[in-house]
């Protein structure tokens, strides 16, 4: 039996979190245990759950990624939370990794680098997109 990672994805582009879930649901390591459409649900949902790893869009409605990363990480550290967001500024990525997140990847990244990507933020590394 293998051991399988949980994950959470968070992002309000319903189309993209879906197209992503079907990308990730061929990968036998990988469980998808909930989702979540802005920060807010993210980090009730993480609550309720206790995902792996977060898959967290940056900018959202209500509550954007760095918020919820924050929260998410001062209230539950052992969750390892992976940006995955079209902003490639500087200040995005040092936002992101002072709030807590583990991993930050460009959206344009294919899925094999993505699930890559996952696996080592789950055993604790820290990982940022090459093209950045």
């Amino acid at each position: 039996m293998v051991e399988r990672t949980k994950i959470m994805l968070v992002d309000d582009n319903v189309p993209f979190r879906w197209g992503l879930m079907e990308a990730l649901s061929g990968e036998e390591t990988l469980e998808i245990v909930e989702e979540a459409s802005d920060g807010n649900e993210a980090v009730d949902k993480a609550r309720a759950v206790k995902p792996d790893v977060i898959i967290m869009d940056l900018q959202m409605p209500n509550c954007n990624g760095i918020e919820a990363t924050g929260r998410i990480h001062r209230e539950m550290s052992n969750i390892n939370i992976l940006m995955l967001t079209i902003s490639d500024g500087d200040t995005d990525l040092l936002s992101a990794l002072q709030a807590g997140a583990r991993g930050y990847l460009l959206k344009n990244e294919k899925p094999e680098m993505i699930i890559q990507a996952i696996h080592y933020v789950a055993r604790g590394g820290i990982i940022v997109s090459p093209s950045m």
